[in-house]
């Protein structure tokens, strides 16, 4: 569980940090969409997309696209993805 409020700490700050370079700037004239790529278990995954869906209402203008990988601890089915997206150079943001 440890793990899980690291996580969702590290995950507002990042949120948070993209809000607030997003209102310095003029009002986008489109909508700008990020992919947001994560693994875990299934209440982590809940909680992202709680998250992101409380950053689009404080956001308008941004789409947050989750990517969710589920996975086991040590982040092979992740870091698995991860290189074949990079190979076909689809990253998520």
């Amino acid at each position: 569980m440890k793990g899980l409020g690291k996580f969702l700490l590290f995950f507002s700050i990042v949120l948070l940090s993209v809000s607030v370079f997003h209102s310095c700037g003029q009002a986008p004239t489109e909508e700008i969409t990020m992919t947001i790529c994560y693994w875990g278990s299934p209440a982590e995954d809940t909680a992202i997309e709680a998250a992101l869906d409380a950053f689009e209402k404080a956001n308008s203008g941004i789409k947050a696209v989750p990517m969710y990988i589920p996975g086991d601890i040590s982040g092979v089915e992740y870091a698995s993805k991860m290189r074949a997206l990079a190979q076909a150079n689809q990253l998520p943001d």
